[in-house]
């Protein structure tokens, strides 16, 4: 952007506190589990993935 600031439409991305995000969540999914989730809504975009599966 040529070393200008990203303000307004400009803005590509936004963070947020996580700490604050977590604390507010009622429960917190196991790792599997959101995992699992993650994959399920990139099978549904991809349809090469089959949304399950394990990687080491």
């Amino acid at each position: 952007n040529g070393g200008r600031q990203c303000d307004g439409p400009d803005r590509r991305y936004k963070t947020c506190d996580a700490a604050k995000v977590c604390a507010s969540t009622p429960t917190q999914p196991k790792t599997t589990e959101y995992a699992n989730e993650v994959c399920a809504r990139a099978a549904v975009v991809d349809t090469e993935l089959t949304g399950r599966g394990y990687m080491t």
